[in-house]
């Protein structure tokens, strides 16, 4: 898949260090699903510094707009320049990339988002909601939305933007629920109305989650965050372990070609 050169045109500030990036990407917008993905890097003149690209899942897609939006946390050199680019420069794009969320089975949906994970939770809740009224989407959908502490707590800011019912927790209970967001999924499928659960976020919530709706016999999805060096499935070194619960046996799967989205019960966390 070719690279397309497309220009930054928003950028805000959502958390300390956290940032939410709008770019004008037609194409890409036009094409892309919720749970997928952009391999991206500032260019074209800084193109070979950092030299490998970063995965970015898609936070927001307006196809009729043609714009994605990014959130993006700056950790490492390659995120921070990405978080730091400014309105009117261009970065570099190819997506969008790898496998998004199926639609929802009958009955509510439960999506599970961790830290930066809830970006990819995003369009996929905006597609359940559909332009609902707020009384209608909760009767849809129910975003649980989680974070170690209330200043890394931007999720339920975006999604109250967007008019998405949401919850969230954080782990030292400086906002919202005190604990783990996986306590507000536990107590949501005890109510027997759930159709499907999706996640994404740091693995030991994963595999909380895993366990929760597995074992509630709920269907459940979850999206993997890895590191990826070409995106397309080449070099394998996204691989993570199959569980074998699928029934297709033991063995690896590619994030970044077979996923990022996942049964929850084909892959081992």
């Amino acid at each position: 898949m070719p690279s397309i050169a497309c220009e930054v045109t928003a950028r805000r500030e959502l958390a300390p260090e956290i940032v939410l990036v709008s770019v004008h990407a037609p194409a890409v917008a036009r094409a892309a699903e919720p749970g997928q993905f952009v391999f991206i890097r500032v260019g074209p003149g800084d193109a070979a510094d950092p030299f490998l690209r970063r995965p970015m899942s898609l936070a927001g897609i307006d196809a009729s707009a043609g714009q994605i939006d990014l959130v993006i946390r700056a950790m490492g050199r390659g995120t921070r320049a990405l978080a730091g680019t400014e309105p009117g420069r261009t970065w570099d794009v190819i997506g969008p990339l790898g496998r998004g969320y199926p639609r929802p089975a009958q009955g509510k949906s439960l999506l599970v988002g961790g830290g930066t994970g809830a970006a990819s939770l995003m369009p996929l809740a905006q597609s359940i909601v559909g332009g609902s009224g707020p009384q209608t989407a909760q009767t849809r959908m129910l975003m649980l939305l989680g974070a170690r502490s209330s200043p890394e707590l931007w999720a339920p800011g975006l999604a109250r933007e967007r008019g998405l019912p949401a919850l969230f927790a954080t782990d030292d209970g400086t906002a919202g629920h005190p604990g783990l967001v996986t306590d507000l999924l536990r107590a949501e499928v005890r109510s027997g109305q759930i159709g499907t659960v999706y996640a994404c976020g740091p693995v030991p919530m994963l595999r909380a989650v895993q366990e929760i709706a597995v074992g509630a016999g709920v269907p459940c999805y979850i999206s993997l965050e890895q590191r990826m060096a070409c995106g397309v499935g080449a070099c394998r070194g996204c691989s993570w372990p199959r569980s074998g619960g699928s029934g297709s046996g033991r063995g690896y799967v590619r994030v970044c070609r077979d996923g990022p989205v996942f049964s929850a019960k084909e892959v081992l966390l």
